[in-house]
């Protein structure tokens, strides 16, 4: 349930550009537009943030920071190393997919030469995920680089989901079941 608490303008800005962007990319969106999208001024806008660029890497802070912390949650939670990685490929699918729109902001990071990776997976994480791949829970049979191919084969799923408009929201937990098979599959066959 959401709450009820007020929102701030700068949110307000925030999550409305948030969505322009995913929509249309960086140069798809001008001032005028988000101001029209959160029926605000463009000196109200400009109050809050200095220009475009300002609101746009606010904007990928924002759903990067936002992933990672999901994520982080996941591996952090109570459970096996199997239950966990099951949580945190869910997770990233949910990001990937889901109203977060990180998909079009990790494909336009990555066009701009960025690595959005590295923020939404940190090292720290990747070797979370390498201890678990080696614990005996988690089917010990994934070499050492199976973290980057769990998360190479989550973000090639949602490449293709996000390509077959209309298609119904997936099945999370069975997703990620699919997905964990999948790289187990691929690192066995190495």
């Amino acid at each position: 349930m959401e709450s009820a608490l007020p929102t701030s303008t700068r949110d307000r800005i925030l999550e409305a550009g948030c969505r322009c962007f995913a929509r249309a990319g960086r140069d798809g969106v001008s001032m005028r537009q988000l101001a029209a999208e959160t029926r605000l001024t463009l000196p109200t806008l400009y109050h809050h943030f200095a220009d475009k660029r300002a609101l746009y890497a606010s904007c990928v802070s924002h759903v990067l920071e936002s992933a990672e912390r999901d994520l982080r949650d996941a591996l952090q939670a109570e459970g096996g190393p199997k239950t966990r990685l099951r949580r945190f490929t869910m997770a990233m699918c949910i990001h990937l997919l889901g109203p977060r729109a990180l998909l079009p902001f990790v494909q336009m990071e990555s066009i701009h030469g960025n690595d959005p990776l590295l923020r939404v997976v940190p090292q720290d994480l990747r070797d979370a995920i390498h201890a678990m791949c080696d614990a005996d829970d988690a089917n010990a049979a994934m070499p050492l680089d199976a973290a980057e191919r769990l998360i190479a084969v989550t973000f090639g799923y949602a490449l293709v989901a996000r390509a077959a408009p209309g298609r119904p929201a997936p099945d999370w937990a069975r997703l990620a079941d699919s997905l964990l098979l999948a790289a187990r599959a691929a690192a066995a066959a190495i």
